[in-house]
Order: C-alpha cells, then structure tokens, then sequence
C-alpha cells in the first residue's frame, strides 16, 4: 500500500499551492497510516518508517487550522521550474541515507541536512504562501519515509501501553507546530509583516504544552517499563535542551519589538534542534530510546 504514501507525497509537493489538493494529500496520507495500523494490529509509531510518516501526517494536520487566518492568505504567484528543483532536491536528500554503506554517518548526516536546507530555500523562492510551504515540508518528510524500509514487528511488552502511544503522538505534534513555527518566522523575515510573527508565538507555544505533555507521559511509560521516570540517555538529553530551549525562547516577546528578528530567528532555530533531537540522535548516537 505505498502507493497511497506515494500519492500522497506528489500531493504535498507539488500541489500545495491548492488548498483542496493539499486535503487530499493529508487524507490519503491517513488513509496509508490506517491500513498499516489495521494491519500491524496497533497505531504505527515504531520505527524510522512509521515516524516519518506519522511526522509528515502531523504537519499537515497542525498546519491545516492556519489556512482559516486571514494573515495567511494564498499567494496565487508559483514558480513550477523553481519547486520542481526544490522537489528533486528533497528526493536526493531523502534518499542520501542509501550511501550509508560507503560513507560516515556524520557525512551523510550533514549531506542530508545541506540538501533539505537548500530545497527548503528554493521552495521558499518559488513561492511564499503558507499552503505551499507547509505542503511541501508534509511532502519533504513523506518522501523521506517512502525510502525508508518499513518493518512489522510485533509490539514489544513494554510498549503496550497507552501512555507509550500518548508520549508519541503528543512529540510528533509538538515538532510539527515547531516546524510550523519556523516557516512563519522565516515568512516574517522575508515579509516584516507583525501578525506573521504572532503566529508563530501561537505555533510554538502550542507546541511546547504539548511537548510537556509528552514528557509526563513518556515519565509515566518510563516508570512502568524501566522502573525510573527519567535515564540520562542521549535522547532524553536532548529532550530536555529542547524544553529548555523554548521554555527560554516563550519569553523573548517579553524583550519588545526590538527583539522581533531575534524571536524569528529563535523559532528557526528550536526547529533544527527539534529535528536533531528527532532525527539526529537516532542517526548519529547510540541510545536504548530511539525513534
């Protein structure tokens, strides 16, 4: 049934200057993590594969209630040479992990992250509206997952929990409104106009209850699998940096207008940490708490 990730990929991608074909993306999407969960008999959130499209689904659909501001209104101009560009770049830097067998992870880390920040760049040229680069992170992420081969496992003891499922779902949605965060910090940059910015305070702070929220639950999991409510692994180091940053970042707007570049900045930023605490810690370190 990748097909249906397929397809919902081309919808992000290329049509995310169109409202009703960016639902359509979002719909086919939750279709193709449906028949896996039917199928898996749970909710698909092990593995690289499931992530990333779990990841993707929930971009898209914290993203969705934006289209409805009037400060987000859809820019008709789109430039179809420039997004192809950027589209082929996100597929060269979805599929950088192939050269795992001949290079350093470090190297292909940073491959992979040069690429996805130059297609971003080139889909920012081809057009600023929100759909469009929203659609096209959704897409970016999907694509990923389609490269990545899926695994049925059976769900291992200490994962049968709700509070584990919970712990997941709340993180994928905090780093979607932080990934949303960062384009309309990167739209203000670009624009200077101040609702875009106030947007983006909504995004993050958003973003970091529900981030809380996941650690509770993720503390909860973590006394009944392991017996503690925190190990001092890589990936629950790099949680707490991440709270920390935007526990810090929350309070910037208290600076005054002046610091406004600095608050846009600060979102852009939190993102990339978001990402390396997703992605980079999985990839680079070794940890017993990974994807």
């Amino acid at each position: 049934m990748k097909w249906l990730l397929l397809c919902s990929s081309a919808l992000y991608l290329f049509g995310g200057y169109k409202r009703v074909l960016f639902l359509a993306g979002l719909a086919t999407e939750l279709a193709y993590l449906a028949v896996r969960g039917i199928g898996l008999g749970r909710l698909p959130l092990i593995g690289p594969h499931d992530t990333l499209v779990f990841f993707s689904a929930s971009i898209a659909l914290m993203a969705a209630p934006f289209f409805f501001n009037k400060s987000l209104q859809v820019v008709d101009r789109f430039n179809w040479r420039m997004s192809f560009v950027a589209a082929l770049s996100a597929f060269l830097a979805c599929f950088s992990r192939l050269l795992l067998w001949h290079f350093p992870p470090m190297i292909i880390y940073l491959l992979y992250v040069s690429l996805l920040i130059f297609s971003c760049v080139l889909a920012f040229k081809a057009s600023k509206s929100f759909c469009w680069l929203s659609s096209f992170s959704a897409g970016l992420f999907a694509l990923h997952a389609f490269s990545v081969h899926s695994v049925a496992m059976p769900l291992p003891p200490i994962l049968r929990t709700l509070w584990f499922e919970l712990h997941v779902a709340l993180a994928f949605f905090a780093y979607a409104l932080f990934g949303i965060g960062a384009l309309l910090g990167a739209m203000f940059l670009a624009s200077r106009e101040r609702p875009l910015l106030d947007l983006q305070y909504r995004a993050s702070l958003v973003g970091y209850s529900f981030f809380s929220a996941s650690m509770v639950a993720g503390g909860i999991w973590g006394y009944y699998a392991w017996g503690t409510y925190w190990l001092w692994t890589p990936k629950e180091l790099w949680t707490s940096i991440l709270w920390l940053f935007y526990s810090l970042y929350l309070h910037l707007r208290l600076k005054g207008t002046r610091w406004d570049k600095v608050v846009a900045w600060g979102g852009i930023i939190g993102f990339a940490v978001a990402l390396f605490t997703y992605l980079g810690v999985s990839m680079l370190m070794k940890s017993s708490h990974s994807f």
